[in-house]
């Protein structure tokens, strides 16, 4: 049934390739809309951001009822596969993100020990460490206003982290000094590397790191569940994913998922959906490579 459920979501038709692969058509940039920031100009990268990447576009014009129809769909789908539609206790929930998802894609074996819960807990590696340390660092940017120095945002993400994950505190713990300064260094060059692509996010863009997105389905049997890195605005929707290693096949089908939850959430598909490569400064979304975002 859980199989069932993962291919429903990860290749249905009206799912999130639908959603996903409509991107709107360029109507006026957000330089246009907004004065200059924080008085300021613009760095050409910035500009360049703002322009390919942030400006506003209208969402996708769908039909009437979309939203509706695509989660009648969903449910019938899960409906044929078994599910019942109704109450369930927590330990019957199905619960999916992208994750999940992804592990069903490549190995089904894993994707039902993840739901039956028999997987190992989930332990640190150097590379999941890297990652959580500058997605927590892009956060604390964020939130202060990009007033600390990347070295000392790197440090209080750290402090943030610590303090939160105990997986982390146990990797953390069990690094030597120098893959530890590794780690710091690596958060502050992807942290200079955003703050070198974006301009400061002003306030009336409705910058919401880490936007927690939660769709039920059958009658809450099926919770479709997503973290994205960085969501700007609250009627009209960006939302951006930050990986800080290369592009690969599968991010695509991470923002479908999410442009998904944004539709099933929100009522209204999001203007687009990108993944930023902090390594490159480079972005993709609609489907293929995006512009050149950095030097």
């Amino acid at each position: 049934m859980s199989s069932c459920v993962a291919s429903l979501l990860s290749g249905c038709g009206a799912g999130p390739r639908v959603v996903g692969a409509q991107v709107a058509r360029p109507r006026g940039t957000l330089s246009e809309v907004l004065p200059t920031l924080t008085g300021m100009a613009w760095t050409a990268t910035q500009e360049r951001t703002v322009d390919r990447l942030i400006r506003w576009d209208r969402p996708p014009d769908l039909p009437e009822g979309f939203e509706a129809r695509v989660r009648d769909r969903l449910e019938r789908g899960l409906a044929g596969a078994g599910v019942p539609f109704g109450p369930a206790g927590r330990s019957e929930v199905i619960w999916l993100g992208k994750r999940r998802l992804s592990s069903h894609e490549r190995c089904e074996g894993m994707f039902q020990a993840q739901l039956l819960r028999e997987e190992p807990p989930f332990e640190h590696n150097p590379r999941s460490a890297a990652g959580t340390l500058f997605h927590e660092a892009i956060r604390v940017d964020l939130l202060s206003g990009r007033e600390l120095a990347p070295d000392v945002a790197g440090r209080e993400a750290l402090r943030r982290v610590r303090r939160r994950e105990a997986s982390f505190e146990r990797f953390w713990e069990a690094t030597d000094r120098f893959d530890r300064a590794d780690l710091l260094a690596g958060a502050a060059r992807h942290l200079d590397t955003f703050r070198t692509t974006f301009p400061p996010l002003h306030r009336t863009w409705a910058p919401q790191p880490e936007h927690q997105m939660r769709v039920r389905l059958a009658g809450g049997r099926v919770v479709l569940l997503g973290t994205p890195d960085l969501v700007l605005g609250r009627t009209w929707r960006l939302i951006i994913d930050f990986k800080s290693g290369e592009a690969w096949p599968e991010h695509a089908e991470d923002m479908r998922f999410y442009a998904l939850l944004a539709l099933l959430w929100a009522g209204k598909a999001p203007y687009r959906v990108a993944t930023f490569l902090l390594g490159s400064g480079q972005w993709e979304g609609g489907g293929g490579r995006g512009e050149e975002g950095g030097g």
